[in-house]
């Protein structure tokens, strides 16, 4: 994951700390728009869960919570950063 990789926080130099901070706002407002685009997928996923045959509602329910799950520990790692 991306926001895995830039693990350096400059805790001295004022104008690095800065540029930091205004990089990370600017990936949470990315992130936070992506929000909705997460919803339908999830809403879909559940729509055809209750539509296909009973042996497939596992693995689309699967998919659904993989990606909330996925979803869920990127947004944790974006506010821990």
């Amino acid at each position: 994951m991306i926001i895995d990789q830039d693990n350096s926080v400059s805790h001295t130099e004022p104008d690095k700390i800065r540029t930091q901070i205004q990089r990370h706002k600017e990936f949470q407002r990315t992130l936070g728009a992506k929000q909705s685009a997460v919803d339908g997928v999830t809403r879909l996923g559940r729509t055809i869960k209750d539509k296909c045959l009973p042996a497939d509602a596992d693995a689309i329910q699967g998919m659904v919570t993989q990606l909330k799950g996925k979803w869920g520990t990127i947004c944790n790692k974006a506010i821990d950063r």
